[in-house]
């Protein structure tokens, strides 16, 4: 049986239980309050309809330490703001100057400074306690003519740039003298007793065929080859080859025996050997 109407008189006081009634059962024209109903109006204790005033014009509130529920201001809070002066300024010369700062007003060359995207490290330090004070980034100029120069002061000379009047050879330079590697101009060709000391010449001192000469200028030397006795009466020679020897085909050849020939030599006869 379906009731759309109940009797309030019939229900006893706290009858109606939240578990008795369907969520959402019960809307607002469903209440008996008086007043009207409104985005601005809340129900009251007392069963009306009422846009809430604050009566309380108490603004002073005593809040303890660790009794609010986010961002608690504490102790801690409270004796921070104690150290900081009164209108405290960051800013101001006495604070910079404390934290170890400086004020823009004490630094040259500010905007500069500010502009500079760069670090100053340790190397640039370094680099710059090698320069020299002050050194100017000179760049060595250029010459040209018989002797070039680079940037970088490197000296050249040129290809042909030096002639017979630039030497420092002493001397006379002229068509019949040649410079001497002790840098003298001396006439080549000459030889005399002092350049023969050494004991040899070189092979540039002699013509590729030598002019023929006569026995009689041969002065001061034995005749014969190895002999022994006045007017060389024995001739002398070794008992053993040790080297290899080869007689060629039109060449006569004599030795006085007996004759050994050592080991790993040889002795190859083209022409005619005699040993007497």
């Amino acid at each position: 049986m379906a009731i759309n109407k109940l009797d309030t008189g019939a229900i006893q006081d706290n009858a109606i239980t939240n578990a008795k009634m369907a969520d959402d059962a019960v809307g607002v024209a469903d209440l008996a309050a008086t007043g009207t109903p409104s985005s601005t109006t809340f129900l009251r204790g007392d069963n009306a309809w009422v846009t809430p005033t604050d009566t309380d014009t108490n603004t002073t509130y005593s809040v303890q330490d660790g009794e609010l529920s986010q961002n608690n201001f504490t102790n801690d809070d409270h004796t921070k703001l104690n150290n900081i002066e009164a209108s405290a300024d960051v800013t101001d010369a006495t604070n910079v100057a404390a934290a170890g700062a400086l004020m823009d007003s004490e630094l040259a060359g500010i905007a500069a400074v500010k502009a500079t995207t760069g670090t100053f490290l340790t190397a640039d330090q370094t680099k710059l306690d090698g320069i020299a004070t002050s050194a100017n980034n000179y760049v060595h100029p250029n010459h040209s003519g018989d002797v070039v120069s680079a940037a970088d002061g490197a000296m050249t000379i040129q290809t042909d740039a030096v002639d017979i009047a630039m030497l420092s050879a002493t001397g006379t330079a002229g068509n019949t003298t040649f410079l001497r590697g002790d840098n003298t101009w001396a006439t080549a060709g000459s030889t005399s007793a002092s350049d023969l000391t050494s004991g040899t010449l070189p092979d540039a001192r002699f013509p590729s065929t030598l002019p023929a000469i006569s026995g009689a200028n041969l002065t001061g030397l034995t005749a014969g080859g190895p002999s022994l006795g006045t007017a060389s009466v024995i001739r002398t020679n070794a008992q053993t080859i040790s080297e290899n020897i080869t007689i060629g085909s039109t060449t006569n050849g004599m030795s006085a025996g007996p004759i050994t020939i050592a080991d790993s030599y040889t002795v190859t006869v083209n022409g005619n050997w005699s040993i007497v």
